[in-house]
C-alpha cells in the first residue's frame, strides 16, 4: 500500500508503497481514500510535538487526519456501510499510539465513530477537507451561541475553520465581520453575507471599532 509516513522522528515524511493494506475486523469497514487534507494537527505530529506530551509514536506513523473515500470492505457485524457507500471522516490523533492516518490508499474505522455518509453532491476533495475544521468551526460557534442582531468578527474567515463559522453564523441569523486583504474579499463575500474591513488594524480593540456601532463582537481565530 502507497501512504505518506514517517519512519522517524528525525526524518521528514516520505512516500512509501511497501506498507501492508489493513485488514477490517468484524466492526470495522475499509475504506479506499480519494481525498484528505492538511490540518496543523499534521505538523504536530511529524515535528514530535505528541511525544513530547507522552504520548507513544508506533513507526511507521502514516499522516492525515480527514479523508474521504468509497467503501472497499465491511466486517462481518457492519450493518451501517455497504460497499460501494461514499464516506467521509477523520481519524484520531492517537488510538492510544500514534500510528494510523488517512494519507494512504486504505484505512480502516469503526463504523460507530470517525465516519459518515458522504454528503450528497459534494466533491471528495471538499469532503475530505470538512472533518476537522468544520468540527473545530461547530464547537466554537456552538459555545459563542451568536444570535439575530449580534455581529460576529472572524479573524481568517477564508481559511479552513473561518470559512465554516462564516456560514454557521449567517445561519444563526448574525452578522459576520471579516478582515480582509484585497485578494479575499469575493471568497469572504460569496460565504455568506459578510461585511468586510481592512485589515489593517493590529489589535481586535482597532478591528472592533472599525465595525458597526453598537454591535455585539466575539473574536475568534
Amino acid at each position: 500500500m502507497k501512504a505518506v509516513a514517517l519512519t522517524a522522528l528525525e526524518t521528514p515524511p516520505a512516500v512509501r508503497e511497501d506498507l501492508p493494506a489493513p485488514t477490517p475486523e468484524p466492526d470495522q469497514v475499509l475504506v479506499r481514500v480519494r481525498a484528505s487534507s492538511v490540518n496543523p494537527a499534521d505538523n504536530s505530529i511529524a515535528g514530535g510535538m505528541l511525544k513530547q506530551m507522552g504520548i507513544e509514536y508506533e513507526f511507521p506513523v502514516i499522516l492525515g487526519r480527514d479523508y474521504a473515500g468509497v467503501v472497499e470492505q465491511v466486517g462481518a457485524d457492519v450493518s451501517r456501510y455497504n460497499v460501494g457507500d461514499d464516506v467521509f471522516g477523520f481519524l484520531l490523533h492517537a488510538n492510544p499510539t500514534v500510528r494510523e492516518g488517512s494519507w494512504a490508499e486504505f484505512i480502516v474505522v469503526p463504523q460507530d465513530t470517525s465516519i459518515a455518509p458522504a454528503p450528497t453532491g459534494v466533491e471528495a476533495a471538499i469532503a475530505g477537507a470538512a472533518p476537522v475544521a468544520g468540527i473545530a468551526a461547530i464547537t466554537a460557534i456552538d459555545a459563542l451561541a451568536p444570535s439575530e442582531g449580534e455581529t460576529l468578527l472572524i479573524v481568517g474567515a477564508t481559511g479552513g475553520v473561518g470559512s465554516f463559522a462564516v456560514q454557521l453564523v449567517a445561519r444563526a441569523g448574525a452578522t459576520v465581520a471579516a478582515p480582509r486583504c484585497p485578494r479575499t474579499r469575493p471568497t469572504s463575500a460569496s460565504l455568506a453575507s459578510a461585511s468586510c474591513y481592512p485589515a489593517t488594524a493590529t489589535s481586535p480593540q482597532r478591528r472592533a471599532s472599525a465595525t458597526p456601532t453598537g454591535s455585539t463582537l466575539s473574536l475568534t481565530s
